[in-house]
């Protein structure tokens, strides 16, 4: 009878070990042809910590490629309470890993200047619940105006206050995105157009940016920061050297450049060229925020550039977030309603059917990978 009920308990420990293997923990870090095992959450584990390496992410010396969703603004033009905030929880982020086959989120938490308590409990929130479910989270200062006097020293609270508790927790998987989209030198009234405004120079940008990252490497001096670029991180080539505008931020390791762009915007086209620019230059890239959609979020969906972008893309192995995750009244929102786990508009089923086949490392069908040539 003993030996009966050991080897019944025998067999109950063996089914209990290996279903555990499939948790969300360990079912989205693996990136890459005919990757298998999924690897361990990002957490606090060394073994998944970061680093920039050229162009390039790298962890445990091999180079990763990040694909996730963009959360709706938390705090957005409209004050908090819109649409956008009822998706930050921790079921939504689940979601992404669990259903989705995502390896991570971005936190699109807002212009922190407008409630920086708020926003610090957001982002403690989104860290939290991206190391249980084990994705990479991008904490992003979701502004057109960060480096303007009173919201550069709210974003420096900010991020002090995000980079003391990732280092209190010990976490490794938090990316820290300081200015999402340089745009104008405006003022609080004119938010349509830059027209007479000056456009928020590289210079300005620069010189923000170095101040945040010094605050930030008080308390994590390896985490990855990602810079926005000028004209709502369009014009990246405005960081090379070779501009003459100032130059990409030196002395600081781990350091990524923001870009972004929406496929059906037909003059976004022209942008590959900068991409392909910048790519040649060696320096690196991440596509924060990207639509398949023209750039008002709104409009018809053109998959052939959709599938011209994301070749581009994926042949340089940048990573990328989509935007948005929300069922905001735009055509580039994901959803049909406030389930994740429910039904996706177009650009949904797109974006979701790409992340889950890609970070498989599998193909999807008009997706073909072209290998930038640099002269």
């Amino acid at each position: 009878m003993k030996s009966l009920l050991l080897l019944v308990l025998s067999v109950f420990f063996f089914f209990a070990c290996n279903s555990s293997s499939n948790g969300p923990n360990s079912s989205n870090s693996c990136v890459g042809e005919g990757c298998e095992d999924p690897g361990e959450e990002p957490g606090s584990s060394s073994s998944n910590k970061l680093s920039v390496n050229g162009r390039d992410i790298i962890r445990n010396g091999e180079k990763l490629v990040l694909r996730g969703m963009s959360l709706y603004w938390y705090q957005g033009p409209w004050g908090g309470g819109q649409f956008g905030n009822r998706f930050y929880t921790e079921e939504t982020v689940r979601a992404l890993a669990d259903n989705w086959g995502a390896n991570l989120v971005r936190a699109a938490i807002g212009n922190v200047y407008q409630n920086t308590s708020d926003a610090l409990s957001v982002a403690k929130n989104m860290m939290d619940w991206a190391n249980n479910v084990g994705i990479y989270v991008i904490i992003d200062n979701h502004s057109h105006e960060a480096h303007r006097t009173a919201h550069a020293a709210a974003a420096h609270s900010f991020f002090r206050e995000v980079s003391a508790y990732v280092k209190e927790k010990g976490y490794t998987h938090v990316i820290y995105e300081i200015y999402n989209e340089p745009v104008c030198d405006w003022d609080q009234v004119n938010k349509t157009a830059c027209g007479s405004t000056p456009i928020t120079s590289w210079a300005i940008i620069k010189e923000f940016s170095e101040g945040v990252i010094n605050t930030i490497r008080s308390n994590d001096p390896d985490g990855i920061i990602l810079v926005g670029t000028p004209y709502f991180s369009s014009r990246i080539h405005q960081v090379l050297p070779n501009r003459n505008l100032g130059g990409p931020i030196l002395g600081q390791n781990n350091i990524m450049y923001v870009f972004h762009y929406y496929a059906s915007e037909s003059s976004h086209m022209d942008y590959q060229e900068r991409f392909k620019e910048f790519y040649c230059e060696n320096f690196p890239l991440f596509i924060t925020e990207w639509g398949t959609t023209p750039s008002s979020g709104n409009g018809a969906i053109n998959m052939d550039n959709n599938n011209s972008w994301m070749s581009l893309i994926e042949g340089a192995g940048i990573s990328w977030a989509n935007w948005s995750l929300s069922n905001a009244n735009e055509s580039s929102a994901a959803l049909t309603s406030v389930d994740v786990n429910g039904s996706t508009r177009e650009s949904g089923t797109i974006v979701k059917n790409w992340i889950k086949e890609l970070n498989a490392g599998r193909s999807v069908e008009g997706v073909n990978p072209v290998q930038i040539s640099c002269n």
